[in-house]
């Protein structure tokens, strides 16, 4: 499916949501969509993290689940003002570092993938409130987590909740 042209020229648009729609790529001219606060390309077919979303950097929402994503591209970093990030039921088996560069992320759902660990830099992320890491392939429970100083919540499925022996004392509700 291809989007209209015309699209861009909605210059004030704060909220984009493409989700289902057959979208495999982004068109350049949607560049110019710079006040997008929200962005939502659930269900597509991605692949890769658009070049051009890199740069709409006043996202605060950005939902990429099942876009059969492998990865994440360098240039995400620059979504500094990114504060819910949904990458669940991709194809990630590597925690993305880029991710441990924004700082004002609260909530990030990572289930459904292949991560096998966290990364130290993880402990960054010192807003991060929310954790979903369901339905992954962790060898071990994490302990990086320990590390997160605001988590509140957090998702690690059955697998990984026997392997459990302390929680940080900062996590109000545990789901496994």
């Amino acid at each position: 499916m291809g989007l209209p042209e015309s699209l861009s020229h909605c210059r004030k648009l704060s909220v984009l949501d493409l989700t289902h729609n057959s979208i495999h790529s982004l068109p350049y001219s949607l560049e110019q969509l710079t006040e997008l606060t929200e962005v939502g390309l659930s269900g597509n077919r991605l692949e890769k993290v658009p070049r051009l979303l890199c740069n709409w950097v006043s996202l605060h929402l950005l939902y990429l689940r099942n876009t059969s994503l492998h990865g994440l591209r360098r240039s995400f970093k620059h979504l500094v003002n990114l504060r819910f990030l949904d990458l669940s039921q991709n194809h990630i088996d590597h925690f993305p570092v880029q991710i441990c560069t924004l700082k004002d992320l609260e909530i990030l759902a990572l289930d459904d993938n292949k991560v096998k660990q966290l990364p130290p830099a993880i402990s960054s992320l010192s807003k991060l409130k929310i954790l979903g890491l369901t339905g992954n392939d962790f060898v071990s429970f994490p302990e990086e987590i320990f590390s997160l100083v605001s988590l509140e919540k957090l998702y690690i499925g059955q697998d990984q909740g026997s392997k459990l022996s302390s929680l940080p004392e900062n996590i109000k509700k545990l789901t496994i």
